[in-house]
């Protein structure tokens, strides 16, 4: 049964008002949680009559609360500048945030919140406002969070607020009736999320979604992953499960997702888990925790929009990923063949896997420009990821058109196409043809080379070599015409032998 809203639930506005527009920012410099100057718990309960204020936490490692945070009363932006970022642990025994506010927008960034614990609900934040409030979460993940007890909804979230999520991570959190990631309360409440990856979460309850559910309210969703979700059925609610009485038209594009009751613009619906192809939670760099997506995802490059970062602060291309994260962008670059001769050339080439160890490289080339109809394994140099490969038997004066091809994670990754020519057939050196003599035999097809030499070698009339020997008889096959280098200490005699 769906938790109805109670009346405890709306503000109450006999509470003295606070006349004074100040501000303030709180530093916060200790992971200790005995409420002392420097710490969260002491900048969350000593707003003092100040109308807005920031909470900016300037430490890293974790806060483990030894009780429940005071109820956030009034306006505040709290963010993680440390590089290295902060965890805020309900030790599977708290909720780590509440939120009460007659109006305005609490913000939270740059933070990993974990092992809430809400009873009833909102395990990780629990947002009760008025319609005019707003809660709002910039590069944040939650995991272990958990709604527990009687109308438990929201493992991660549960607001009756406004709610804005990017970038951020949701997975691993639970709730006893529903909604294992978010649940929303009011009907004028609108949840807005971009670039953020929910997968899986999960409640025991039959039709109602282990990932968001929409009791009242509405939804708007671009770029992100819904995935992976599970409920006590197999129905299509496991992701994201709507109330009979939510007459809210659910507005979605550009989103990947395994189940789905509602699908927009963009949107990959009925995709498996193998197709997501996303990693576990894990540090991949930036402040928070993210997880991390495979080269071969459907989520990859398939997003839209202009947002500059990820949940870490790297850069987006200008075909996003969908999810927190944006998955890196190996490159591969073809570089001019070097050693070039009538017959041999050496392939030259680079490429950055950028750290994804699964990975290596190849050649193809061709005499005809965008058909490769050759492929050759590169040598590869360990950690410079330079190139190379040696290629003979060439035929001499013939353009060749070649690229680097590097394989990382499954995908490839191309160079762009380079060309090279080889050199023609000549002779150089001493032709003196008392030299060395030549004599052809046609019925027994024998070449027969008296004088001093050092080697033979035998063309086909495309400049293909077909013998090379220093013996001073050749067997000649075939039909047509044959082309004879004669090596010596004194130069290269070549001459046309028709067969």
């Amino acid at each position: 049964m769906k938790k109805i809203i109670l009346a405890l639930l709306i503000l109450t506005t006999t509470t003295t008002a606070r006349v004074y527009a100040l501000t303030a920012v709180y530093t916060v410099t200790k992971t200790t949680d005995d409420g002392t100057a420097g710490t969260l718990r002491y900048a969350i309960q000593n707003p003092g009559l100040y109308t807005s204020y920031s909470i900016s936490i300037q430490t890293n490692g974790t806060i483990t609360l030894a009780s429940p945070l005071p109820v956030i009363t009034v306006p505040v932006a709290v963010n993680c500048t440390d590089a290295a970022g902060i965890t805020v642990s309900g030790d599977n025994l708290y909720r780590v945030f509440e939120v009460n506010i007659p109006t305005g927008t609490v913000s939270f960034k740059n933070l990993n919140i974990i092992n809430g614990k809400g009873d009833g609900g909102g395990g990780g934040v629990l947002a009760i406002t008025s319609t005019s409030g707003k809660v709002t979460f910039e590069n944040c993940t939650f995991t272990g969070c958990a709604a527990t007890g009687s109308q438990a909804y929201g493992g991660t979230i549960e607001s009756s607020a406004d709610v804005d999520l990017l970038n951020c991570t949701l997975t691993g959190n639970s709730a006893a009736d529903g909604g294992g990631a978010i649940e929303m309360l009011d009907p004028l409440s609108v949840l807005t999320i971009n670039h953020s990856t929910i997968v899986q979460n999960s409640t025991t309850t039959a039709n109602i979604a282990g990932g968001i559910d929409l009791y009242l309210g509405k939804i708007t969703m671009t770029n992100s992953i819904v995935g992976y979700n599970s409920n006590g059925n197999i129905g299509s609610e496991r992701d994201i499960s709507e109330d009979i009485t939510n007459t809210k038209t659910q507005t979605s594009s550009y989103n990947l997702y395994t189940t789905a009751p509602f699908a927009g613009t963009g949107d990959l619906t009925n995709k498996s888990i193998i197709q997501l192809a996303i990693s576990p939670l894990a540090s991949n760099g930036g402040m928070v925790k993210t997880m991390a997506i495979g080269l071969s995802s459907l989520a990859r490059n398939s997003g839209t929009g202009t947002f500059a970062t990820d949940a870490r602060g790297f850069t987006r291309d200008a075909n996003p990923d969908m999810g927190a994260y944006e998955a890196p962008t190996p490159t591969a670059t073809t570089s001019p063949a070097t050693g070039v001769i009538e017959s041999s050339a050496v392939l030259n080439g680079v490429y950055d896997p950028k750290g994804i160890p699964d990975n290596s490289a190849q050649f193809e080339y061709g005499t005809v420009s965008g058909f490769y109809t050759h492929a050759v394994i590169a040598v590869v140099e360990p950690n410079t990821f330079v190139c190379s490969f040696s290629l003979t038997n060439l035929a001499p004066n013939t353009k060749t058109y070649y690229r680097l091809a590097a394989t990382v994670d499954g995908v490839k990754f191309y160079g762009d196409e380079l060309s090279f020519t080889t050199s023609g057939i000549t002779s150089v050196g001493n032709t003196n043809m008392n030299v060395v003599e030549i004599r052809y035999h046609h019925d027994s097809s024998i070449l027969e080379i008296a004088g001093a030499f050092d080697f033979v070698e035998v063309y086909n009339v495309a400049g293909s070599l077909l013998q090379k020997t220093t013996a001073p008889s050749v067997r000649l096959t075939g039909n047509g015409v044959a082309i004879i280098r004669i090596h010596s200490q004194d130069g290269i005699i070549t001459r046309k032998i028709v067969l």
